[in-house]
């Protein structure tokens, strides 16, 4: 999902010049949620990083120096409650690389992502993907590929030069950063149901996947490569197995991004039991990364919060007996004050848009303080 906000590269350009000079003090001096939610986990030890996202809080008539305060302070509170943070870059191509890994050098970059491990013992989570959705004269959002300026738009992933490009690219990063994670594609089944053309170009995709996995690991072996999946797309189109396109062999752990809500449900007791079954008997023992869950808060829903609550005891239930590998909420704050009454996916967040927690941030905080253990197989 790509929700309205701040461009993520602009926020983390900004966010690394607030962490280093900002401590972990309080948000808002707010960390504690209402009573109501102090309820017991379905869990008493997790297997599996978190993360969370680092949008910050916000008041009225902020300056430029608050919003970099309150950055600052949403990173060290997340790394108080979290393992590892996704870093977003969404074109695969040279000016990306000028763009975001480059600017202002790539050792200043190398330094940011070392202070993120060292200061917050957070673990960035490398992203590219090869569609966008953008406007078209005459034709409104059209989803396409995201082709190399120098190359015909009607570039396929079958072209040469793209997979060269692409491929030079992936290395690059592979190499400069070593990543502990790389993730090769976003929710890719968008891609692949937008249409006949793209359904057909997806097995160049796959296969494309296949190379840059042989490249990632021979440049960096230690390296962790998944692709990522829309679940709700999944379970809307019926198309779970999509999973089986992908080697096995050549894939470290299977993500997935998943927002129940979409399926209009009107709280989580009503989404049917073994909801996340299609993922477990495609994938079978291989490790899986939620990248982003969340429920959200509308304004005007009087069970909003105790919904999002309940959804994130849900899912824990439903996916303890899954081999997983991580789990991401992917807004720390709201993205919009509840009297703007914005889209869905500005409310999100676990604490509200002015820093107030809201019932499922305790239950984070009872998450992340689990004792940590190795996954073994639990029979169903």
């Amino acid at each position: 999902m790509m929700p309205p906000m701040i461009s993520r590269r602009h926020f983390l350009g900004t966010v690394g010049a607030a962490v280093a000079g900002f401590g972990a003090g309080k948000l808002f001096g707010a960390e504690s949620a209402p009573v109501a939610a102090q309820e017991a986990l379905p869990i008493t030890r997790r297997t599996f990083s978190l993360g969370l996202g680092h949008h910050p809080a916000h008041k009225a008539g902020e300056t430029p120096q608050d919003l970099q305060q309150t950055m600052a302070a949403a990173v060290a509170l997340a790394a108080r409650n979290s393992e590892v943070f996704s870093v977003w870059t969404l074109k695969p191509w040279p000016e990306e690389w000028d763009g975001y890994y480059a600017r202002p050098s790539v050792e200043k970059r190398k330094a940011y992502f070392e202070l993120m491990a060292k200061h917050h013992r957070l673990t960035p989570i490398f992203n590219i993907t090869f569609w966008t959705v953008a406007p078209e004269r005459g034709k409104g959002l059209v989803l396409k590929l995201v082709v190399p300026p120098d190359l015909p738009a009607s570039t396929t992933m079958a072209d040469p030069a793209f997979r060269r490009r692409w491929l030079e690219h992936v290395l690059r990063i592979a190499r400069e950063f070593r990543p502990a994670y790389f993730s090769l594609g976003n929710e890719i089944d968008s891609f692949y149901h937008y249409g006949p053309a793209q359904q057909h170009d997806f097995d160049n995709y796959a296969t494309l996947v296949t190379e840059s996995y042989d490249a990632v690991k021979a440049v960096s072996p230690q390296t962790r490569v998944m692709v990522i999946f829309r679940y709700e797309e999944m379970v809307a189109r019926k198309g779970f197995d999509l999973i089986k396109k992908f080697d096995p062999k050549k894939m470290d752990l299977f993500g997935f991004t998943t927002y129940p809500d979409l399926q209009k449900f009107a709280s989580p007791a009503a989404i049917p039991r073994d909801y996340y079954r299609p993922i477990a008997e495609r994938v079978g023992q291989a490790p899986v990364a939620f990248t982003e869950i969340a429920w959200p808060t509308v304004p005007g829903d009087a069970q909003g919060e105790t919904h999002q609550a309940e959804f994130l005891r849900w899912f824990l239930q439903e996916t303890k007996t899954m081999n997983l590998e991580m789990v991401i909420w992917p807004f720390l704050h709201d993205l919009a004050p509840a009297e703007k009454k914005a889209i869905r996916s500005s409310y999100l967040g676990l604490f509200d848009y002015y820093g107030r927690p809201k019932q499922a941030w305790s239950l984070w905080q009872k998450l992340a303080a689990l004792p940590r253990g190795k996954w073994a197989r639990r029979m169903q």
